[in-house]
C-alpha cells in the first residue's frame, strides 16, 4: 500500500535531477505534484464534482459553469477587507510558488472574469472565528467573518486548483468543529533547523492548522548560565513567532516545569533537585526553593516579550518518573509548613503550578496549559479535596496519558482539555507511546491507519473513554519529540510523520466520521502533496553528485579540507594542498562526503539516545573518517548557501556548523559565531597558468604571455576555449590558437598572447591579468577553470631598484608613483590619479568595497604592510560633497576582508555635507562598524585638512585622529578582523554614488612599528 512518507522519498529522487540543472528555475512539490505554469496549452477535463481537499469539504453545493486560473487572475480586496493585505500577499506568494505564475493584489477594482476576490463580513456569525464561504463561478469569492476565516478559504483554494488550475463551480460554508488543531514539536533538547520549522509552518498553514506548542530553548539574557547548545538565537525565535503571525498559527512557548529541565540546569546546581544522599537530578528543579520560582519566572518573562499570544506551557509532566517523593523529603517538608501537617509532598506541586499560574496571569494577562500526568485527584476534584490546595481551574489540561483522573473528571471540575493523545505521539526514531490505542509495534504511519478506522476523533482519549464535543474541548494536536535524534533525521522524521499531520487536520476540522475511506484519504494526500514552497527549501545547492575541493574561506584558517591520512578514525584540517571529496546526495536530503583515496566518510561520533542531550552536545567535537554507510545518520551533512555563492556545512544530526580552528584543526561549533564558510567547487580536470617570458610588463611594447592547459583529469576535454582579459585600455593580441577541438587526457596545450600595457600605465605597480579556459569534461557537463595573475608594469619611477628592502613611507616627491613601493594599485587610472608638488592627488571616481563588484573602486594604493604591529599614518585634504565620498587608510587583503579609516560625507547631492570620520571593516563579506566621529560643522570655501592613523594589535585596529598635526583624540571603539593574516595597507578616495567628482589630496604616508 502507497503511503505519503514513500510518496516523499520516490518523487524526490524523480525530481532532484531537474533541480540539478542550471537552465531549470522551477522547482516542485515533494509529493505527487508536477510543477505548473498558467494557462498551458493542454489540461485534463474541466472538474465536474467538489474540491478534493484535506481537511474534506462536507457541504459542497454543486452549481453549473467552472472557474479557471490563469495568467489573466488578480487577487481583488475589496473596501470591506484591508485587513487581507497579509493574507492576500501571503496567498500571491502561495500561488507563485505553486504554479509559477504571478498574481497581482489589487484594491477597489470591479472583479472581472478569473478573479479571486477576498471579503470579510464581521456580521456572518454563521461562520464563527474561524469559518469561511467559498462561492466559485467565473470569480472566486471567498469570505470570513474574521481575517483567520478568510486565509483558511485560501488554503482551500489553492488546494482545489492543483490538479489542472479549474474548480468546478459551487459554494460551501465550512466552519472548523474544534478551535485548536495543531502539532507540538520539540526542539527543546536538539535544535531543529529554521528550514524544517518553516516547512512545518507553512504545512500547518496548507492544511487549517493553527496550534504549535513548541518547547524551545532560546538564548537568554536574563540567566546567560543557561546557554549552551543547543538552542535557538532571540532572532531566530522572533522569526518563528513572525512565522506563526504569517501563517495563522498560535505559537505557545514552553519550558516544562520543573521536570524535563536539563538544558537549563546544567550549570545551575543550586537549583537541581538534590535526594536525601545528596545526590543531584539535572532534570528536576527544586520547587521549594524561592530562587528556583525566580529563575524560572524570569524565563518566562523573556521568553513572552519574543512570542505573542494567549497561554504559557508550564508542561509539570513526568516530575517524579522513574523516582518518588520519599527520595526527597524537603519537599514533603515544604508541604506540611504550607498547608499543614496532613500535607502531602503533591501539594508543593500543585502549589509551584498555581504560583507560577498567578504570575503569568498577573504579570502577562495569559492562562497556562500544562500536560495531564501526575495530578493527583485530591488536588483535581473538589469533593476529594479536604485540605489540599487545589489546582486553578483556569489552567488548560492537555490530556496524553491515562492517569487516575479521567477526562469527564476533569471536565466536570471545570478544567479546559485538550486531547493529545499518545497515540499521535511521535518519538524521533521510535515507536508510539506503550500506552497507545494502536498495537504496540505500529509504527505512527500504523497507528493512523488503525484510529482512521476506528473513527477516532478528539473526543475519545488514550484511557478509551469519550467526552462531548463542547466549550471545555478545545481539539487535538500530534505530538513529536526527539529522545534518541540519532536515530532519525530531521527529513526523515519529516517524511515519517507527514501523514499523520494530514490525518490531525481531517479530524479536527470535520467530523471524525469522514465520509471517505482510509485508501482514498492516503490517495488524496499524495494527490494533493506538500504545502507551496515546501519542496523549494528542499532544494540540494549543489549542481550534481561528484568529485568536490572544500575550501574554508570563512572565520578561522583558510585552506583546503584535508584528512590526516587514509586510516579510520583519522581526523579532518584545513591544509595548504587540495584534496577530493566525493559529494553524494542522500535518500533524504542531505550529502555524504567521501575521500575517493581512503573510501572513509565524513562522520561524526555521536552518542546516541539520551546521552546526546547532554550539555553541549558535540560542540568541539571533530569529525573524522569512517566507513562508508549511507544508513549512518552521523555522516549526513547539509549543504546550504550562506548567501555569497559560499556554503555552511552542518552535521545533519548536531545541527553544529563545521569551521576550522586557529591550528587547522576542524570542529563542529555553535551557529552564531562569525561566520564558517566553505567554498564548495567541482574538482578541476585541467590546470591553467601563465608562463610569460616576464613578470615585469614594458608599456607601449609587445610582451608575450603564454597560457598552459594541462589536462591531468581522466578524460578528454572537448570544445577548449582559453581567454585572457586584461584591464581596460590594454591591448590583447593572440599570437596562436585559442580554441582547440580536443585536449586529451594527459597532454598539454599552449596559447601566446601578446599584451600591450597604455602608456598610462607607467609606474602604477601590479595589475591584473584574468586567465580563463571553458571545456566540456567526461560527464558532460560545461565547465570552467580561471583565475588571477599578478603581472607588474614597469616602475619607471622606482627611485633605486636595487636597494631592498623598499623603503614603505613615501613624501610622494616625485611626479608619479614608485612601482617598487606601490605594489599593488587596484583598478589605476592615471587620468585621475597624478603624484605632483609634494602629494599624491585622487579625483574620485564611482565604486566602492562595500556591497560592491569585486575591484569595484579605483586607485587603491597599497603596499605590503609591516609585521607584526604596527601604526600607518597620512595627512590628507579634501573638499567632500556628496554622497558618500570618502578619503583615508585601507588595510585590504581583498574586497570582502579588509579596514578602512576614512574621512566621509553621507548627504545627498545638494544638500548640506555632513563630514564624518568611520572606522569600518568588512570580514568574509559582513560589514562592522568600529566607530564614527562628527569632525567638522558644514564645510566652507576651503578643503577640509585632517590627520589620520590607523595601528593594528595582533587582529584588533583602532585610530585617531588630528585637525592640527600636534594633538591626537582617539575614535571610539575599534574593530577585530583576523582575516587579514598578510595584508596590504594604503590610500584610499572614492565617490561611491557621487554626482560629481571631488579631489582628495595626500601629502604623505608613514608606517612604523
Amino acid at each position: 500500500m502507497g503511503t505519503i512518507d514513500a510518496a516523499i522519498r520516490s518523487s524526490s529522487r524523480r525530481i532532484l535531477p531537474l533541480l540539478a540543472a542550471a537552465v531549470v528555475l522551477t522547482t516542485v512539490a515533494t509529493v505527487g505534484v508536477t510543477p505548473a505554469t498558467a494557462g498551458p496549452a493542454v489540461r485534463p477535463p474541466a472538474p465536474t464534482s467538489a474540491p478534493v481537499v484535506i481537511p474534506s469539504l462536507s457541504n459542497w453545493q454543486p452549481a453549473p459553469g467552472t472557474f479557471e486560473f490563469g495568467e489573466r487572475t488578480r487577487i481583488v480586496l475589496g473596501p470591506s477587507a484591508p485587513a487581507l493585505k497579509r493574507t492576500a500577499r501571503t496567498l500571491a506568494e502561495d500561488l507563485a510558488s505553486r504554479f509559477r505564475t504571478t498574481t497581482p493584489v489589487v484594491e477597489r477594482s470591479k472583479p472581472q472574469k478569473g478573479d479571486i476576490v477576498l471579503g470579510v463580513d464581521g456580521h456572518r456569525d454563521d461562520l464563527g472565528a474561524e469559518g469561511y464561504e467559498m462561492v466559485v463561478s467565473d470569480i472566486v469569492y471567498i469570505t470570513g467573518a474574521t481575517d483567520d476565516g478568510a486565509f483558511y478559504g485560501t488554503r482551500t483554494l489553492i488546494q482545489a486548483l492543483a490538479p489542472n488550475h479549474q474548480i468546478a463551480a459551487g459554494r460551501t460554508v465550512d466552519v472548523p468543529r474544534f478551535p485548536e488543531r495543531g502539532v507540538e514539536i520539540c526542539p527543546c533538547m536538539v535544535k531543529l533547523s529554521m528550514a524544517r520549522m518553516q516547512r512545518l509552518f507553512r504545512e500547518m498553514a496548507f492544511l487549517k492548522l493553527n496550534y504549535m506548542l513548541l518547547p524551545l530553548k532560546m538564548i537568554s539574557t536574563s540567566h546567560p548560565e543557561t546557554n549552551q547548545w543547543s538552542y535557538y538565537t532571540r532572532a531566530e525565535a522572533e522569526e518563528l513567532a513572525a512565522l506563526g503571525m504569517k501563517y495563522h498559527v498560535e505559537v505557545i512557548p514552553e519550558i516544562n516545569a520543573p521536570g524535563h529541565m536539563e538544558p537549563y540546569l546544567f550549570d545551575r546546581p543550586d537549583l537541581q533537585l538534590t535526594d536525601r544522599n545528596g545526590n543531584h537530578s539535572p532534570a528536576r528543579m527544586d520547587i521549594t526553593k524561592p530562587a528556583a520560582f525566580d529563575f524560572y519566572t524570569d524565563l518566562i518573562d523573556e521568553y513572552v516579550g519574543v512570542f505573542p499570544g494567549r497561554y504559557w506551557h508550564l508542561g509539570a509532566d513526568e516530575y517524579m518518573t522513574f523516582s518518588s517523593y520519599d527520595s526527597y523529603p524537603q519537599i514533603g517538608a515544604y508541604a506540611r509548613e504550607k498547608f499543614g501537617p496532613d500535607a502531602r509532598p503533591e501539594d508543593a506541586f500543585i502549589d509551584f503550578i498555581n504560583r507560577v499560574d498567578a504570575h503569568v496571569r498577573g504579570t502577562h494577562g495569559r492562562t497556562i496549559r500544562i500536560w495531564n500526568d501526575g495530578l493527583p485527584r485530591r488536588n483535581v476534584i473538589p469533593a476529594e479535596q479536604g485540605s489540599h490546595p487545589g489546582l486553578n481551574t483556569d489552567i488548560v489540561i492537555e490530556h496524553w496519558l491515562p492517569s487516575e483522573v479521567l477526562p469527564e473528571d476533569f471536565v466536570a471540575a471545570g478544567y479546559t482539555i485538550m486531547n493529545a493523545a499518545s497515540s499521535l505521539y511521535e518519538d524521533r526514531g521510535s515507536r508510539p507511546s506503550p500506552h497507545s490505542l494502536c498495537p504496540l509495534d505500529a509504527t505512527l504511519h500504523d497507528c493512523v491507519q488503525t484510529l482512521w478506522n476506528d473513527g477516532w476523533g478528539p473526543t475519545t482519549f488514550e484511557d478509551g473513554s469519550s467526552i462531548a464535543a463542547g466549550p471545555q474541548l478545545t481539539g487535538a494536536h500530534l505530538s513529536l519529540w526527539q529522545t534518541d535524534p540519532a536515530a532519525e533525521t530531521e527529513r526523515q522524521m519529516e517524511q515519517a510523520t507527514a501523514l499523520a499531520l494530514r490525518f490531525i487536520a481531517e479530524r479536527t476540522w470535520g467530523d471524525a466520521t469522514s465520509f471517505i475511506s482510509y485508501r482514498d484519504f492516503v490517495d488524496r494526500s499524495q494527490a494533493l502533496g506538500r504545502a507551496p514552497g515546501f519542496a523549494d527549501s528542499l532544494a540540494l545547492p549543489l549542481a550534481s553528485d561528484g568529485t568536490y575541493t572544500v575550501r574554508s574561506v570563512g572565520a578561522g584558517p583558510r585552506g583546503f579540507l584535508t584528512a590526516e591520512n587514509e586510516e579510520p578514525d583519522s581526523h579532518l584540517r584545513v591544509g595548504d594542498a587540495p584534496a577530493a571529496w566525493q559529494l553524494r546526495r542522500t535518500d533524504d536530503g542531505y550529502y555524504q562526503v567521501e575521500s575517493p583515496t581512503s573510501g572513509l566518510c565524513m562522520g561524526m561520533d555521536l552518542p546516541g539516545g539520551i546521552a546526546l542531550l547532554e550539555s553541549d552536545p558535540g560542540v568541539g567535537a571533530e569529525p573524522n573518517q569512517q566507513p562508508c554507510d549511507s544508513r549512518a545518520n552521523a555522516q549526513k551533512w547539509e549543504i546550504t548557501r550562506n548567501g555569497r555563492s559560499l556554503y555552511t556545512i552542518t552535521n545533519a544530526l548536531s545541527q553544529l556548523v563545521t569551521r576550522g580552528e586557529a591550528d587547522g584543526t576542524v570542529v563542529q561549533d555553535v551557529p552564531n559565531k562569525p561566520r564558517a564558510s566553505w567554498d564548495i567547487q567541482l574538482e578541476v580536470a585541467a590546470t591553467l597558468r601563465v608562463e610569460s617570458e616576464t613578470r615585469l610588463l614594458e608599456p607601449n611594447q609587445p610582451n608575450t604571455v603564454q597560457l598552459r592547459l594541462e589536462n591531468h583529469g581522466s578524460h578528454d576535454l572537448h570544445n577548449v576555449e582559453l581567454n585572457l582579459i586584461a584591464p581596460d585600455h590594454w591591448r590583447v593580441r593572440s599570437a596562436g590558437g585559442v580554441s582547440f577541438d580536443t585536449v586529451a587526457a594527459g597532454t598539454t596545450v599552449r596559447t601566446n598572447f601578446e599584451v600591450i600595457p597604455p602608456d598610462m600605465s607607467r609606474g602604477t605597480g601590479a595589475a591584473s591579468l584574468l586567465r580563463g579556459a571553458a571545456y566540456f569534461a567526461g560527464d558532460g557537463g560545461r565547465r570552467s577553470v580561471e583565475g588571477t595573475e599578478r603581472v607588474r608594469v614597469d616602475p619607471v619611477a622606482c627611485a633605486d631598484p636595487d636597494t631592498q628592502p623598499v623603503p614603505a613611507d613615501d613624501e610622494f616627491d616625485g611626479t608619479q608613483l614608485d612601482g617598487c613601493r606601490w605594489t599593488r594599485v587596484i583598478n589605476p587610472d592615471l587620468q585621475t590619479m597624478s603624484v605632483g608638488d609634494g602629494r599624491l592627488h585622487i579625483i574620485t571616481e564611482p565604486g566602492d568595497l562595500v556591497g560592491g563588484p569585486p575591484d569595484g573602486a579605483k586607485n587603491v594604493v597599497l603596499q605590503r604592510a609591516p609585521t607584526g604591529d604596527w601604526t600607518i599614518e597620512t595627512k590628507m585634504q579634501a573638499h567632500l560633497m556628496e554622497s558618500y565620498q570618502q578619503g583615508g587608510l585601507m588595510v585590504h587583503d581583498d574586497d570582502d576582508n579588509y579596514v578602512e579609516f576614512v574621512l566621509a560625507t553621507e548627504n545627498p547631492p545638494g544638500a548640506t555635507p555632513n563630514l564624518y570620520l568611520s572606522l569600518v571593516s568588512e570580514m568574509d563579506g559582513e560589514f562592522r562598524k568600529g566607530g564614527a566621529v562628527n569632525l567638522f560643522g558644514p564645510p566652507g570655501d576651503s578643503d577640509e585638512v585632517c590627520w589620520l592613523r590607523l595601528s593594528k594589535t595582533g587582529s584588533a585596529y583602532t585610530a585617531a585622529f588630528s585637525t592640527d598635526g600636534e594633538s591626537w583624540r582617539p575614535m571610539p571603539g575599534n574593530v577585530t578582523n583576523p582575516q587579514l593574516p598578510d595584508p596590504y595597507v594604503g590610500l584610499v578616495a572614492v565617490g561611491p554614488m557621487q554626482q560629481a567628482a571631488t579631489d582628495v589630496w595626500f601629502d604623505y604616508f608613514r608606517s612604523h612599528r
